[in-house]
């Protein structure tokens, strides 16, 4: 049996590489769903363009995006975004740094690799061993 279209697109979705978790982008009030997802490709575009200093066009570099978790009009979910290439997320990164030059509402934005939790997991493990090593060589 072949895999149905929705599990293609779902595979395609966690391909490594081409993923961020954007954090504290402001989410519209909006009750409409689609509004809310026009005010969210607009902050995607403000902040690479304007804030990362890329040169970025929505409809090109960009395969989709979505909020995650459950519309909550009290709370900011975090925005998962899909770069056509992971070329695009490179330059994301490397534009990071021009964050710190603007406004308030743009420094308050993190950026991260969009990871799986068996990563997560490891990565921490990596972190808290090497925290250790600096800790004893720091007090030996």
């Amino acid at each position: 049996m072949g895999a149905t279209e929705e599990e293609i697109n779902k595979k395609r979705w966690r391909e490594p590489n081409v993923h961020v978790l954007v954090f504290g982008v402001p989410e519209s009030k909006e009750p409409n769903g689609e509004r809310r997802r026009r005010n969210d490709e607009q902050a995607i575009v403000r902040l690479m363009t304007y804030g990362c200093r890329m040169n970025m066009d929505l409809a090109r570099d960009v395969e989709g995006h979505k909020q995650l978790g459950k519309y909550d009009q009290t709370k900011t979910r975090p925005l998962l975004v899909r770069f056509r290439e992971s070329e695009k997320k490179k330059e994301l990164f490397s534009g990071l740094k021009n964050l710190k030059t603007h406004n308030e509402d743009l420094q308050q934005i993190k950026v991260q690799n969009d990871l799986t939790i068996k990563e997560r997991d490891r990565y921490k493990k990596l972190q808290e061993e090497a925290k250790r090593k600096t800790e004893s060589g720091n007090s030996g």
